[in-house]
């Protein structure tokens, strides 16, 4: 990240040609997936995402831009860029920048970045074991677990820093049922803005992977839905969704 004092630089740099209000937004998010297929791991796979935005407004205008470049050169070529846009005279100046204090929502208890992957292999196995056995028809299921964990932190020409961290997890579960005369599949996807203490001590993912099977099994001796004009009840505030599906997306 940057110190106080290159951020106020930069701002006092974009705030040059009148612009009532700036921001810096510098973020980097590290993202996993890991892919695994009938009790087998088939990938692993990682990712970072670094960079900083620029906003400014002025009045109802507003204008942005981005850069991996978060050297105090890098950040004032966009600050210089962004501020061209705008003509007049200096009058909101940044002398003095401090850290803002926040509520601390959705911190995780067990971060990801500290829990080891081995532990985490080992619970998709368990709960992909599970569903392959809960009956001889289930012929395949494939678990996937993603868990990203973001930092993020703003300075705004009002001389206010805030940081945070966002972190959040989701597994995947599909099961696939066959017998001689058809193929089902069903998928469930658990996940929340936690930390892995959400997996460990909030669902049971065996469970979760039991109940897929199941689900994947009912759609399998399932009778065909029946066809015709039949009468449609929309609840009050549902029905925008309803009109989106049936007639979004056709559009």
């Amino acid at each position: 990240m940057i110190s106080q004092v290159t951020a106020a630089k930069v701002l006092n740099e974009a705030l040059e040609t009148g612009a009532d209000f700036a921001e810096i937004y510098i973020e980097k998010d590290e993202q996993t997936s890991i892919i695994m297929d009938n009790r087998k791991v088939e990938a692993m796979n990682d990712s970072l995402t670094f960079g900083a935005g620029i906003r400014l407004l002025k009045g109802l205008q507003s204008v942005y831009g981005y850069t991996n470049d978060v050297s105090q050169k890098g950040l004032t070529e966009l600050a210089k860029n962004l501020r061209a846009s705008f003509s007049g005279d200096q009058f909101v100046k940044v002398k003095k920048i401090s850290r803002e204090r926040t509520t601390k929502r959705n911190r995780p208890k067990i971060s990801y970045k500290d829990y080891p992957r081995e532990k985490i292999i080992e619970l998709m196995d368990e709960a992909s074991k599970a569903c392959l056995d809960y009956d001889p028809k289930i012929v395949r299921c494939e678990m996937r677990f993603l868990f990203n964990y973001k930092e993020v932190t703003i300075f705004n020409s009002e001389g206010k820093e805030f940081n945070d961290i966002h972190s959040r997890g989701r597994a995947f579960i599909s099961a696939t049922a066959k017998n001689e005369d058809s193929l089902e599949t069903f998928n469930n996807g658990p996940g929340a803005q936690k930390g892995m203490e959400y997996f460990l001590e909030e669902i049971n993912l065996v469970e979760i992977a039991k109940d897929t099977a199941k689900s994947a099994l009912t759609m399998l001796d399932a009778k065909e839905c029946p066809s015709g004009k039949m009468t449609v009840i929309i609840g009050n505030g549902f029905g925008g969704v309803i009109f989106h599906a049936a007639c979004g997306h056709s559009l």
